[in-house]
């Protein structure tokens, strides 16, 4: 009987570590501060921060929680691998790579300073690190279309944190739904 009644507790004590959960947002652990996830708890699903551009563009560093092993609460959820980046224009720093253009759900190729100016994106141009996947949870496209004449500039360039909320809220209403 004592060994079924102890039984009994340690199956109950684990089912609560469980049912427990981790607040969505932003995580690190003390042994790795290079490396920072954002977690979302209610579709249990997280993406990892590529670099330290990115986190600078979600204000991560004022928002991170650190704790001793992110593992514990990421190994029950989904990867969606990495963070898609703000909407906006975007090229590795130092390089003479083409520039990005990121809008909702794509990614094009701008083809010419002509074509950036058209866009109205030749002072908003961010540069990152090397091996930033710009495409992450975007469709490429290949070259950018010209811009029509009734682009409304305003819708390009969203505060970064209500693209982050429209971005997340989509995702988890995607996930949701499978």
């Amino acid at each position: 009987m004592k060994k079924v009644v102890v039984s009994l507790v340690a199956l109950l004590v684990s089912v609560a570590a469980f049912s427990e959960h981790w607040p969505t947002g932003y995580y690190r652990t003390v042994d790795d501060p290079h490396n920072a996830y954002y977690y979302n708890d209610e579709n249990r699903w997280f993406c990892h921060v590529q670099n330290d551009t990115q986190a600078n563009l979600y204000d991560v560093e004022a928002q991170i929680r650190v704790v001793g092993d992110v593992n514990i609460f990421l190994s029950q959820a989904t990867s969606l691998n990495e963070c898609p980046w703000p909407n906006g224009f975007y090229k590795v720093a130092g390089s003479e790579g083409p520039v990005f253009r990121l809008y909702p759900g794509n990614i094009c190729t701008i083809t010419s300073t002509e074509m950036l100016s058209a866009y109205g994106g030749n002072d908003h141009v961010i540069e990152t690190e090397e091996g930033s996947q710009f495409a992450a949870h975007r469709t490429e496209i290949g070259q950018c279309f010209w811009p029509s004449y009734d682009l409304n500039a305003a819708e390009q360039f969203e505060p970064v944190d209500l693209k982050w909320t429209k971005f997340w809220t989509k995702m988890s209403q995607n996930s949701a739904v499978k």
